[in-house]
């Protein structure tokens, strides 16, 4: 995984991802912002991006009020790219989840998928991990496209990770313990997604 920019608040962060998914959409992915160096080619599917979201403390926080600039990401470019959510909320919960969605703002008609956890693998951060990247894996095989942009709390949001330090590591790495920089976009190099935008974890 490659560090691209770091940033110190979210609303510079997202307006940043816009810019790079918007530039993705209007060349037809042959190339990222110079800004960025990033080259992937001319691929198909880049003509309405796909766009993955996780919902806790991405879109919304635990007294399920909004995180505005997310929130106002996603609206902005539903209208152009594919949105799907891939949460670790449990299954059982689908309709109270759509319900919580609504109160911000989202509706049904803003993304094509609403993915939640089956309780086997909800067991463990790692778990929820591996599930959320095979979400995402099956996303872009029947799209027959990559992924354009992964945003959430944690990096199991944006890779698969197999243990608690690698998480650790992965924050010191890319974030700096004790510096200003909560949120980070970076290359996942995985196969599946083109971007990650790791937003600040709110426990």
């Amino acid at each position: 995984m490659e560090l691209i920019r770091k940033f110190e608040s979210c609303d510079e962060a997202v307006e940043f991802a816009m810019t790079l998914v918007d530039a993705l959409k209007s060349n037809g992915g042959r190339r990222m912002s110079a800004r960025t160096g990033y080259a992937v080619g001319a691929r198909a599917g880049f003509d309405r991006p796909l766009v993955v979201f996780d919902i806790d403390a991405t879109l919304v926080l635990d007294d399920s009020s909004a995180i505005e600039p997310a929130v106002r990401m996603l609206k902005k470019i539903c209208d152009h790219c594919r949105v799907f959510l891939i949460t670790a909320r449990h299954q059982s919960i689908r309709d109270e989840t759509i319900t919580e969605l609504k109160s911000v703002g989202i509706q049904p008609h803003m993304y094509e998928g609403l993915m939640l956890a089956p309780p086997e693998d909800r067991k463990d951060m790692q778990r929820v991990g591996l599930w959320k990247e095979r979400m995402r894996k099956k996303i872009g095989i029947q799209a027959q496209a990559p992924i354009a942009l992964t945003i959430g709390d944690q990096w199991t949001d944006i890779i698969s990770i197999e243990t608690e330090n690698e998480m650790q590591e992965l924050d010191s790495g890319f974030l700096g313990w004790g510096k200003c920089a909560k949120y980070a976009l970076v290359r996942p190099n995985d196969g599946i997604s083109a971007l990650g935008l790791k937003l600040e974890y709110r426990n």
